[in-house]
Order: structure tokens, then sequence, then C-alpha cells
């Protein structure tokens, strides 16, 4: 990978795809990588392990890649591409990639343009997988940092036409969804949290917002899931994060559930923080329960869950700081951190089931390994091991 972004498993965790960003354009474009984490897993045992080549699928996407989605059958991934505002659904067999048989990932029926720049993560709302545990369809949606819009889009994995890949009707929009005196510019963040015994489904936006081009700061919104092409009759509840806290920018959020129901946790910008908002079940409503400080230029967070899907920690990766750092969920309170194993750590993902979590170094050209617990199952996060060898720091400076 080349300026390594996003990273996912397989829901089984049989395989850890990578997005190569080709952020120099040193290439003709950019990449989807996939290794075989079942073989590679056990090699992880150290710091200084080095698996020097480990991808075997591989498909050419435009550059600018960023987050990637997998499926719940694990035998599709989705990601977003902006150098030419693309989606793009990609083939999962095995150890293979595939785009239809395409050298470049860019043609229908198996990508779509984007009306809005700057696109972000896709977040399914809803799947169907039949008896065999074949995907038939899927419902999701796309967000746009410079866009205050969100595309809904389907996807039909048994048709090659354009009905294989398309949008609704009517996107989701933000314009005047906010309470502050600007007016919603992008989405830094989002999440969706399902349908639970207390609420419906609900959207969750971490919004950067303008008043005549002039950032005036953040917000976060709270959407209802509109029905099939019905974007436009989502209902919202907004909270001014820069008001409420003083951070003037976002650049994440994940929503977690304890037995206290379910919070945002939001990174901050301007100045660097975490903060923890409770969302009211009824009224979808936020209250702020905590707020950290964090090591410089947060980037990711995501949850690891023991084996009972319980929240048990978060993982927040920091690339000013070098640092990839363990969260207690509740207070936001730093229990681990790990610093300098790589340059310009940026994504991070978990395999629960391992106790291993991945981090993309976007500035060394690897991925990085870090077990979860220590030999007496307390929770320790350790390096593991890297995939790919890590480029050297430049001698001119530059970092």
């Amino acid at each position: 990978p080349r300026f390594p972004t996003g990273l996912a498993l397989t829901p089984d965790g049989s395989h850890l795809l990578v997005v190569s960003s080709n952020f120099d354009l040193a290439f003709d474009s950019g990449a989807v990588l996939m290794a075989n984490a079942d073989t590679l897993s056990p090699e992880l045992r150290a710091a200084d392990v080095v698996i020097e080549a480990p991808w075997q699928g591989f498909v050419a996407i435009p550059s600018f890649g960023d987050k990637l989605t997998v499926d719940p059958t694990g035998r599709h991934v989705f990601v977003t591409t902006k150098a030419a505002n693309l989606l793009h659904v990609i083939d999962i067999d095995g150890d293979d990639l595939s785009c239809d048989g395409e050298d470049l990932c860019n043609k229908a029926p198996n990508v779509l343009q984007l009306p809005q720049n700057d696109p972000g993560a896709v977040i399914i709302l809803d799947s169907t997988v039949d008896g065999d545990g074949t995907l038939t369809s899927l419902r999701g949606a796309v967000s746009h940092l410079s866009a205050n819009e969100v595309e809904l889009f389907t996807f039909r994995p048994d048709r090659n036409d354009a009905t294989r890949l398309q949008f609704e009707s009517a996107p989701i929009t933000l314009a005047g969804a906010n309470s502050v005196d600007g007016d919603v510019f992008g989405v830094r963040g989002s999440a969706f949290r399902p349908e639970s015994d207390r609420s419906d489904a609900m959207l969750v936006f971490g919004t950067e917002d303008r008043l005549e081009g002039t950032v005036v700061g953040a917000s976060i919104l709270v959407s209802s899931v509109p029905g099939p092409n019905r974007g436009a009759d989502a209902s919202f509840t907004s909270l001014d994060v820069t008001g409420t806290v003083g951070s003037r920018a976002m650049r994440d959020v994940t929503v977690v559930e304890d037995g206290d129901g379910a919070a945002v946790v939001a990174i901050l910008r301007a100045p660097d923080a975490l903060a923890r908002f409770a969302i009211d079940e009824r009224s979808r409503t936020l209250s702020l329960t905590a707020l950290e400080a964090t090591c410089k230029i947060p980037q990711a967070l995501t949850q690891h869950r023991d084996v009972d899907g319980k929240v048990i920690s978060l993982l927040l990766t920091c690339s000013d700081s070098q640092a990839i750092q363990r969260i207690d969920p509740r207070t936001l309170r730093v229990t681990d951190s790990v610093r300098f194993y790589g340059r310009g750590p940026l994504d991070v993902i978990v395999d629960d089931t391992r106790n291993l979590a991945w981090v993309s170094f976007n500035l060394d050209n690897s991925v990085g390994a870090l077990s979860l617990v220590d030999d007496g199952g307390a929770p320790v996060l350790t390096p593991v091991g890297r995939l790919g060898t890590p480029l050297p720091r430049p001698e001119d400076g530059r970092e």
C-alpha cells in the first residue's frame, strides 16, 4: 500500500483489507489490497516481526481512496475515492478480489458517480441474506466532507446492469439541520445505531459548520433513518459541539452501548479532545458526560468488544503524536499507549476474536498489528508485527 488509509476485516476475521490511497500520485491508480489474516496471525509474535509480502488479493481503484465497509456476508467491500468522487463495490472470493474482471475498478455497474465532492465513509443501513448465506440486497449511505447531502443507495449483487448499484431518488439533506448560526458544510464522521428495544434506528453525523465560507464550529446531528426513496423525510436533533465544549472541529464519531444505554463518542479538534455524549432514547437529544484531552491530531476511533459484545475499550490513533491509545469507553481516560511504532498512524480496526488491532501507518506504507491482551489475559497494548517493510524516514527533514 502507498499511503495506506482505510482498513477493514471480513466479518469472520479471516481477511484483512487495506486501501492504498496513492496520495502522492506516484502510480497510475490507488488500490485495495487483501491479506489472509488466518495465515498471518500466528506469525505475529513480536514488535520486530515484519511480513514482507503479505498481500494476495488486489484491485486497482482511482487515487485517494478512504474508508472500507464490508457487507455482512464478507463477499463484497465498498469504498469511496476522491479523485473522481466515486463509490465502488468490489467482490471478495476467498483470497481474491475482483471488479468484473476490470484492471481498474471505475466502470458501471460496480461504480457510481457521486453528485457531491469528497465522499467519506459508507454506512450499511440494512441488508437481506438468503438461506445459504448469500447477500440478496443491501441499502447504504455515503456522506461527504464538502457537501451537506448524504446519498442513499441500493446494491443488488445478482444483477449486472444499472440496477446493480443505484441511488435512491432523494438524499438526506443536512442543510438547516444544525442549531448554530452557520450551516452544515460537510460531514467529518458518521455512525449508524441499529434499532433496539428502546429506540428506532439512528444515524449520527459529526459536521463542520460554516457561515459565509468561514468555519464557525462543529455540530452533532442525530437523524432518523428514512424509508426507501424518502431521504427528505429524515428528522434531526442537533447539538452545538463548539458551544458545549469549545472545540471548533471534529474528525470522527462512534456509538457505544453500555448498561445505561447508547452514547456518542466524538473526536474533537482545535483543541484536540474526546467527548462522550449520552443519547436520550426517546428524544434523541445528547448530553455531555465525559471530556478528555487527547494526543496530537487524533484521527480514528474504534471499539474493542469482549465475547459477549460488550465494549471494553476504545482505540484511538494520533498522527502527530505517532501514538495508538487505549481508552476507557466511559471516562475517556487513557489506560495504555504505544508510541513511535510506526509513522503517521491513521485508521485502526479490531479483531475481537483474536484480541488484535490493525493500524494503517500512512507515512511508512505498512500496517501494524498490536495485541490487546498479555499472556495473563490482562488488557495491554503490545506491538506484535508489521505487514510490509516500513519505509525509512526521509533524510531531507520533511517529517
